[in-house]
């Protein structure tokens, strides 16, 4: 079962979880595009930055979540933001209506933590690219089957997912330090949530095909 550890420590400290995560999140993004619009200096408050968290701006472990991947400069922009802002509360939701808060909450906390750790192991400053990755990755995984609109086309969520891990599987082989720390915290963070489903469908399709048991 995904996660299933989780569920277990859900039921000692399940009153940790924080109540509509998606909600406040994209609202928080939307804010922090707006705001760095009136004043741009804004971001570098909230950025990953390792060498700002070494010396005690701790926020940063958990604002360079709220930063959005595009700032609403002009109408092209402001719509992309907005896009932005759709996708990410759709995925977030979509995980809280599966999982429940706990897990959610878990889960960006270890992608928010894996992702602040490269950065820190590796000197160099990160937005939220990689943590919002690995929802993604995780939302492949719960409704692999969901159609998406690419320019008017439908795409699965499973081909999307492919996609994903062959940009990640190049990041390990031909990135630079900072990009294969990077790539491995989404590989780390999504395998402490399903490496116990994917072995089992493993040990299934191996039993399937006549190998032992």
């Amino acid at each position: 079962m995904d996660g299933a550890w989780v569920d277990r420590l859900e039921r000692r400290i399940g009153f940790l979880a924080a109540p509509d995560l998606p909600r406040f999140l994209t609202g928080m993004t939307v804010m922090v595009g707006v705001l760095a619009l009136l004043k741009p200096e804004f971001l570098g408050a909230l950025m990953m930055d390792p060498d700002a968290v070494k010396h005690g701006q701790v926020w940063r472990l958990f604002t360079f979540l709220s930063i959005p991947p595009v700032l609403p400069q002009d109408l092209f922009s402001t719509l992309w933001l907005a896009l932005w802002a759709w996708f990410l509360y759709g995925c977030l939701q979509t995980l809280e209506q599966v999982w429940g808060e706990f897990k959610l909450t878990v889960f960006l906390f270890l992608a928010a933590m894996s992702t602040a750790a490269a950065a820190l192991w590796t000197d160099v400053p990160t937005g939220n690219g990689m943590p919002i990755l690995a929802c993604f990755l995780a939302l492949t995984r719960v409704d692999p089957e969901r159609i998406v609109l690419i320019y008017f086309i439908p795409v699965k969520m499973r081909w999307m997912a492919n996609l994903a891990w062959l940009w990640l599987g190049l990041q390990l082989l031909t990135g630079h330090a900072s990009q294969r720390a990077l790539a491995l915290s989404v590989a780390a963070t999504y395998l402490l949530f399903f490496w116990e489903g994917h072995l089992g469908e493993l040990k299934t399709a191996w039993r399937q095909r006549g190998g032992p048991r």
